[in-house]
C-alpha cells in the first residue's frame, strides 16, 4: 500500500477552483500531500499521544499536540461532540477538525 489510498472521493468547483473531499486509508503523516482539514474521532476528552493512533502519530512525527489544539480551538462545539481547531503551524495541514466517538 503507498502512503495513502483513496478509498472515496467528492469533487466540486468553490469560486471557480477545484475542490475535493476525500476518505483514505494509511500513514497521513508520512504523506507529502498537504491538506486544507484533517476530520477524525477520538474518545471524550482523550488526547493522548498512544503508539497506535493518530494522534500519537501527529505527536511524533509532526510535533502537533492535539491536545494543546484542543485547549483553546477557532470553533469549539465541544458540547454536540467536535470542535474546529485555529490554524495549524505545519506544511501538510491547515486545521483539524475533532468528532467525539460515542461513549
Amino acid at each position: 500500500m503507498s502512503t495513502l489510498d483513496t478509498i472515496w472521493e467528492y469533487a466540486f468547483f468553490q469560486d471557480g477552483v477545484k475542490k475535493k473531499i476525500r476518505l483514505q486509508i494509511g500513514d497521513i503523516c508520512s504523506s507529502e500531500e498537504e491538506f486544507d482539514i484533517l476530520v477524525y474521532s477520538a474518545f471524550k476528552n482523550d488526547y493522548a499521544a498512544t503508539a497506535r493512533s493518530l494522534i500519537g502519530a501527529l505527536w511524533l512525527q509532526r510535533k502537533i499536540s492535539v491536545s494543546a489544539l484542543a485547549a483553546d480551538p477557532a470553533i469549539d462545539l465541544k458540547e454536540y461532540g467536535c470542535w474546529l481547531s485555529n490554524t495549524i503551524d505545519d506544511n501538510f495541514i491547515q486545521r483539524g477538525i475533532k468528532i467525539q466517538k460515542p461513549g
